[in-house]
């Protein structure tokens, strides 16, 4: 997908002067593996570091959002260093104080979880003082990465905060050497795989260089064998954070097993013994759909494209490949030819209609099959509920923003044919 039009006139100012650079920049970021990187950018501050880093590199975009903050935090320094100088070990040393105090910031006492919840990013001058002493308190200021945010009303003490909960995030995830530290908790509920304030920093630990992928899949496979015995809900929680770390560790050898189980829960499963198609419950639906959302862009492409070309479900493969060509992969050509290829063979009128709507949506250029297929439905009219239905949908598309210029002719069709049925003695 382009990137917003605020993204793209950002990094057009940027490269003013290297125009060729800049537009290269916004090519790379349509590429699908930089979706969690096109998430990141859209903070200001972190466009213009970005903006940065590509002009110092010449044209090389981080493989993943944990090296992209990695080069960030690169960056500050450099840029402050006129202002702010440090030498190698200062930084380090900052470095490190600065995730023992996120990771203690964003740690969870199951026992206070509620109150925790209230002030996890905001910092008491004593409890930063644990971890910097007051030196570096004063160089982390001075570099911005924390502030004061205000004073405590109970005690009269500084408050602190990161500059952005982001980079505390990802600080924490520094401080974090062995994986089964996600796993602890007194209770299920209470494990920080299952806390939405841990997932992001999951998210960096699978994105570090630093972690040996032996490593990373090991914390992979526990977490898609979680309570696999009982099958229940915090079965599928654990492996749906599994398939988004999949974004930070696309290499892993497991990402096909995770896609296609993924992909199995999103649509349905066919059981040969009973000819049938098994669809599971909805919430185990809506999961994978977010989940491969936020997957590794490519391994859902490609997932979805195998899907769709051996499928034999009329409706699955309709749903699928709409969910490829206008989600995934907009304007995908498998997903385009899929539905133009079902159009012949589907026997459901309903399903039929749905298709080229889809079409409509998904291909940039004028497709023809859909839209004759509509106006033959229309002028059959039999049944005439099918031919209302058609007329409908044809007159709602020609008048929608698809970037497609239709004949008026069919929005005129549309509208003659949906006023003779008002007129004639249909119910």
């Amino acid at each position: 997908r382009q990137p917003h039009d605020r993204v793209r006139q950002f990094i057009q100012g940027w490269f003013k002067d290297r125009p060729n650079l800049g537009e290269h920049l916004i090519a790379e970021l349509t590429q699908p593996q930089y979706q969690r990187l096109r998430d990141a950018i859209k903070n200001p501050l972190r466009l213009a570091l970005l903006c940065r880093y590509w002009w110092r590199t010449q044209g090389k975009l981080p493989s993943t959002k944990a090296s992209l903050y990695q080069q960030f935090t690169d960056t500050i320094y450099e840029w402050k260093q006129d202002r702010f100088p440090t030498t190698l070990a200062q930084r380090q040393q900052l470095n490190d104080a600065l995730s023992k105090l996120a990771f203690q910031a964003i740690y969870l006492d199951p026992l206070v979880e509620q109150q925790q919840e209230r002030v996890r990013f905001r910092l008491h001058h004593h409890t930063v003082l644990e971890f910097l002493a007051p030196d570096l308190l004063e160089l982390a200021l001075q570099l911005g990465w924390l502030n004061q945010t205000g004073i405590s009303i109970t005690t009269g003490a500084k408050i602190y905060a990161f500059y952005h909960s982001t980079f505390q995030e990802y600080f924490a995830a520094r401080s974090i050497a062995d994986w089964h530290y996600f796993f602890t908790g007194d209770t299920t509920s209470h494990s920080p795989i299952f806390s939405p304030n841990w997932q992001e920093t999951i998210l960096f630990w699978f994105g570090r260089g630093d972690i040996a992928a032996s490593e990373k899949e090991s914390c992979l496979q526990a977490l898609i064998n979680f309570d696999k015995e009982r099958g229940g809900f915090y079965y599928y929680r654990a492996y749906f954070l599994a398939a988004v770390a999949l974004a930070e560790f696309p290499e892993s050898i497991q990402s096909r097993e995770i896609i296609d189980r993924l992909l199995t829960w999103r649509f349905a499963e066919f059981i040969p013994a009973q000819n049938i198609w098994q669809f599971y419950p909805l919430p185990i639906q809506d999961g994978a759909r977010l989940a491969l959302r936020k997957t590794d862009r490519v391994a859902a492409i490609s997932g979805l494209e195998k899907f769709v070309q051996f499928v034999e479900n009329p409706f699955l493969r309709w749903q699928s490949a709409h969910s490829l060509g206008k989600v995934f992969d907009p304007g995908n050509p498998i997903a385009i030819q899929s539905l133009v290829d079902s159009i012949a063979t589907v026997h459901s009128g309903d399903i039929c209609i749905k298709i080229c709507e889809s079409l409509f949506k998904i291909d940039p250029e004028y497709n023809s099959t859909a839209i004759n297929t509509l106006v033959n439905i229309i002028q059959a009219k039999t049944p005439l509920s099918l031919a209302r239905k058609a007329a409908f949908t044809l007159g709602k598309l020609s008048i929608e923003p698809l970037g497609i210029d239709l004949d008026r002719s069919l929005f005129t069709l549309a509208i003659d044919t949906l006023v003779e049925i008002i007129e004639s003695n249909y119910n």
